[in-house]
Parts: structure tokens; sequence; C-alpha cells
């Protein structure tokens, strides 16, 4: 299972049993299988034991022997592209803009207006020799 998929079931089986027993069993299986290797029948035997029914509720086939994320799987959300797509519609319209282009020479003019390309600071230094 990769490890992107392995994050979102975990995230599943902690909204589906709660924080606090999420946090239990794991501890729990960090002590029981400390710097060792288990099947996923060895996981799914130790989680069945600690939490019963949170693999039923997750959908667990789904999980481990499906295609890709499952359907099912919560979004996942973060607070700072929550702040920028809330930005939306707040750019300046053309009629605010009418007066013309940034300054000559600002960053955003030679972006915008191809004059020159913008250089990333490790890319400067490049050439001066």
């Amino acid at each position: 299972m990769p490890y992107e998929k392995g994050y979102f079931f975990l995230c599943a089986i902690e909204a589906a049993v709660g924080r606090p027993a999420f946090e239990a069993w794991l501890k729990r299986y960090l002590a029981d299988f400390r710097f060792g290797a288990i099947t996923t029948d060895d996981f799914c035997a130790h989680l069945e034991a600690a939490l019963p029914g949170a693999l039923a509720a997750v959908d667990a086939p789904a999980w481990l022997d499906g295609a890709g994320i499952p359907a099912s799987a919560q979004a996942p959300r973060s607070e700072r592209l929550d702040a920028v797509l809330a930005l939306t519609g707040v750019a300046p319209t053309a009629a605010q803009v009418a007066g013309g282009p940034p300054p000559s020479g600002s960053c955003t003019s030679s972006w915008c207006h191809g004059r020159r390309r913008p250089r990333c600071a490790a890319s400067s230094t490049r050439g001066s020799r």
C-alpha cells in the first residue's frame, strides 16, 4: 500500500473509532511490533482485536485490496489552501487596472509582459563569472 493511501486508511480508522481509542490502539501496536515486520493479516488481526468492527466500518477490503484511494475517503483539508481559495474573486477587475500594466521593471510587469524572465536566487549567480 503506498504511503499516501496508508495515511488516509489510518485517518479513516481514526475517524471511525475516535481519537482516544485510535491513539490507545496505536501505542499498543507500536509497542507490540516495534522494530519488526508484519503482514496485512497480522495488522488486521491486531486492529480487530483492539477495535472490534473498525475494519468493517471503514470498508477495509476497499482500502487493502482495491485500486487507488476509495471514494469514501475523507477529502484532505488545508487551512492555508482554504485561505487562498477565499480570495477567489478578490483580484482586481479589468476596469480597476485599465490604467495599464505595473511599472516597468517590476517583477510582475517583467513576468506578465515577457520583457525578461525573473530569476530565482539560486540561478541568479550562474554565468556571472
